[in-house]
């Protein structure tokens, strides 16, 4: 897997299914830039990034077909499952490692093709990015377990889709990415279930696309950029925010959602601080789009538990200090622009994606990891499946085929 200067003896690399936070374009941009040939095939655009360019996206060969009738949506599902067979085979002859996002699979109910790359003695790399692998009971069974429940609200209390986070899925994701791949990536906060050692993954920022600019002003703007009420605690934010307010602490709050990222990424430039999410426990993509425009941030971190650098200059807030912690920045201008300039060294220090996507090559190679990030035993020694729940899901799952033909 070292990079050599014939690129046609260099492997082709396969990046899919799913697009979660541009980290299937960004991976193929770094290793292009690496010499690298990449194949991408997507099953959609993720809708903040549709500028982004992929091989393939299976639903943008797919807008002739339209109607509401479940006729018109069998037909659609069919055409749409026969096309990603078709990219499988095409990326079977003539791809030699394959990057599967978000728990993805080109024949998800049975990761049939899990088990056939391993046959053509392919290497398997599982990208796990949140809800793919985490489920609700072992989530909040493990923070019971460490005692952190009292300290912060779990991230999936309130969640719109808890209803429908099936274990089974979650498990039988698990297990065959388990079973099969070379390499895992993943971070602890979704990786209750997970029984094999595995590497944190680094989100991967092209930083040459982030303006750093720290606009100094006595007044700042605060930025809030929720996608999920819920995950981001904005109730509590805002809450904090009005609190301010009433009290005359000046500065300008605004709220931004419905929004692309490049357009984000112009209003991030122009800002002072950003306050992203209470309820997840790592630095997520806006608090890294943050510290690469001029930030000061505030954030759930958990460094020890996330195993997240000591030098991460990000405010850790949970629903009970973030009035405190906005209030302090937002009225120590020196802090804030110092936290600001230490946030752009920190992403270019572990997130920069030709730095991330050469740690992720040396570990492919044999020998290539001395020591996992972590080697989880929650699941196997703690986790109990709570009662009734597989029943519950068996009703789901009929509930989830009636509402898919009938919507």
């Amino acid at each position: 897997m070292r990079n050599s200067t014939k690129k046609r003896n260099q492997p082709r690399i396969f990046i899919g299914l799913h697009e979660i936070t541009n980290i299937g374009a960004t991976f193929a941009r770094a290793f292009q830039a690496l010499g690298f040939q990449t194949f991408s095939v997507m099953r959609e655009r993720n809708p903040y990034f549709t500028h982004e360019k992929y091989d393939v996206v299976i639903k943008d060969k797919l807008t002739w077909i339209s109607g509401a009738s479940p006729f018109f949506k069998a037909v659609h599902f069919v055409l749409q499952e026969l096309l990603v067979f078709i990219e499988f085979i095409r990326a079977l002859f003539i791809c030699d490692v394959f990057i599967f996002i978000y728990g993805s699979s080109f024949f998800f109910w049975s990761y049939f093709d899990y088990w056939l790359l391993k046959q053509f003695r392919k290497k398997i790399i599982s990208v796990f990015c949140g809800c793919d692998i985490r489920h609700w009971s072992a989530f909040e069974q493990e923070f019971e377990s460490l005692g952190l429940n009292t300290s912060s609200l779990s991230v999936c209390t309130g969640c719109d889709g808890r209803s429908i986070c099936h274990l089974r899925q979650k498990v039988r994701t698990v297990q065959f990415s388990e079973r099969y791949s070379n390499l895992i990536l993943s971070q602890r906060t979704m990786s209750q279930l997970l029984t094999r050692p595995y590497m944190r993954i680094n989100i991967p920022l092209v930083l040459d696309e982030y303006e750093f600019n720290i606009p100094a002003r006595d007044v700042p703007v605060v930025i809030h950029a929720p996608t999920n009420r819920t995950i981001k605690g904005t109730d509590y934010i805002l809450a904090a925010v009005d609190r301010l307010k009433r009290e005359g602490v000046n500065f300008d709050f605004r709220i931004i959602e419905q929004t692309s990222n490049l357009e984000l990424r112009k209003i991030l430039t122009n800002s002072d601080v950003v306050v992203d999410f209470l309820f997840i426990q790592t630095v997520g993509v806006l608090a890294l789009e943050a510290m690469a425009t001029g930030n000061a941030v505030l954030s759930s971190v958990m460094r020890d538990y996330e195993l997240i650098p000591g030098d991460c200059p990000v405010i850790a807030i949970t629903q009970d200090n973030v009035y405190e912690n906005l209030k302090h920045i937002v009225l120590d201008k020196t802090h804030r622009m110092s936290l600001a300039i230490a946030g752009r060294k920190y992403v270019e220090t572990y997130h920069d994606y030709i730095t991330v996507t050469k740690r992720i090559l040396n570990w492919l190679e044999v020998g290539g990891i001395q020591r996992y990030d972590y080697y989880p035993d929650f699941a196997e020694k703690h986790y109990r499946i709570p009662e009734d729940l597989l029943k519950k899901e068996k009703f789901h799952l009929i509930k989830d085929i009636q509402r898919f033909l009938h919507r």
